[in-house]
Parts: structure tokens; C-alpha cells; sequence
């Protein structure tokens, strides 16, 4: 590789990161929640400035340049996903959350941090393929969270049913893994049995394919966009 295609290489996710960061700043997520959630848009509110307050997303950058990662180390980190993520389980109270996809662990981190504020709740995360070779997946959540943390190293195709069978029901699903067309609708027809009336099926990165629209008309549901993050509630 020489160096334009490495700068290229590098240069792409950065402007790319930086072009989502600035759409997502201007959503009016209060609202969005508010709707999705039944909860008060204000309640929405102070959980965004409780997070700004706990300043994970410069907690998350101090570990990267420590493990040097290469930044940014997931799109979660934008306005709309994570924090979103994060308030939405504030507000909700989940007992159990499913996630597919944790690469460095940014989702992770947010719902372990806003379980651990609720005083309750377990989340349990599937993921496949180390970050790097030589960074373990979910590298970014420190192990005072992983009381509260199951992990799974497996294909969602191999362990997503079980795993939902064996806990029986959840409040949240978060879909965050392969983004293929088939791998989404698997992980979705597969966790939505299993989510509480009232719960919640999120999707990340719903602008790959058209998956996440064509369950949302299946279920007869009207999807709320956080621009890439999308939410069904059930």
C-alpha cells in the first residue's frame, strides 16, 4: 500500500465520522425519545446532561490513545447513537438489553454506565471478530462495569437464539453486528418474539441496507430515526 492510498484509507472514516457527528448534533433527540419512550421529553433532557457531566466520550478517547487505537473507534460516539443508547436505558430501566456487534465496546460502554446509575439491570453482548489482533473485543468497558456484563465470542447465528431462549425475555435489542441484508432480518425476526411489549428493537447503521424498513412494515411498526440509529417500539 503506498502512502496516498494509506492517508485515503485513513482520511475517508475521519470525514465520514465528522460528517455524521454533525448531523446527528442537530436531531432533536428529547423529542424523538419522548416519543419512542412514552417519557417526558424534560426527563430525556437531564439524562443528556447527566452524561455530558460523566464526559465518557473523552474518557473513551484517553483509552484509545492509551491502547493506541486508532481513532474514532466506533461510530457510537455520535450524538445520536450512543448517547441516545445511554439515555434511552435511563429512562426505561431495563432489566436485560441484548447487543450483537461490540467491536471496541462503545455501545457497551454506554449501557453498562446508565445500567450502573439505574442500580440494576445485565446486558448481554455476541460479538465475533476482535477489533484488532491485538485488542480484545469490548477493550473500551473497565471491569468495574463487568459485574453487570455478559460476553459472548460467537456468530449471532450460532448463540443469539439460545442466548434470548435462556433469559427469556428483554427490554432492549440492539442490533449492531454484519450489516448484511440477510444477518439483520435474522437477528431481527430472532430477537423480536423475545422483546417486551413496550420494549424496544434498535438498529445501527440502518442505511446499508433496507432490512430495518422492511421489518418495521412487516411488524406493522413506524420506525424513529436518530438519523443512522434507528428504533422500533414494540
Amino acid at each position: 500500500m503506498n502512502l496516498h492510498s494509506a492517508l485515503v484509507d485513513r482520511l475517508v472514516p475521519t470525514v465520514r465520522y465528522i460528517r455524521t457527528y454533525l448531523i446527528e448534533a442537530t436531531i432533536e433527540k428529547e423529542r424523538k425519545i419522548s416519543e419512542i419512550s412514552n417519557a417526558d421529553a424534560e426527563k430525556a433532557s437531564i439524562f443528556f446532561d447527566e452524561l455530558r457531566q460523566l464526559r465518557l466520550n473523552s474518557k473513551i478517547i484517553k483509552k484509545a490513545i492509551e491502547m493506541a487505537a486508532v481513532w474514532p473507534v466506533g461510530g457510537m460516539t455520535t450524538p445520536a447513537r450512543g448517547p441516545v443508547v445511554y439515555v434511552l436505558c435511563r429512562l426505561m430501566k431495563p432489566k436485560t438489553i441484548v447487543e450483537t456487534g461490540v467491536s471496541s465496546g462503545v455501545s457497551s460502554l454506554y449501557i453498562l454506565e446508565a445500567l450502573e446509575k439505574n442500580g440494576e439491570g445485565h446486558l448481554y453482548s455476541i460479538d465475533y471478530h476482535y477489533p484488532s489482533d491485538r485488542l480484545p473485543s469490548g477493550w473500551l468497558v473497565p471491569e468495574r462495569l463487568h459485574d453487570r456484563w455478559t460476553m459472548t465470542l460467537a456468530k449471532s447465528s450460532e448463540r443469539l437464539k439460545p442466548i434470548l431462549e435462556e433469559i427469556d425475555s428483554t427490554d432492549i435489542f440492539l442490533h449492531d453486528s454484519d450489516h448484511s441484508h440477510e444477518n439483520m432480518m435474522f437477528e431481527f425476526k430472532t430477537a423480536w418474539p423475545h422483546i417486551r411489549e413496550g420494549g424496544l428493537l434498535l438498529s445501527d447503521d440502518t442505511h446499508t441496507n433496507q432490512s430495518f424498513f422492511d421489518f418495521a412494515r412487516e411488524v406493522n411498526r413506524k420506525p424513529t430515526m436518530f438519523y443512522l440509529l434507528g428504533a422500533i417500539r414494540k
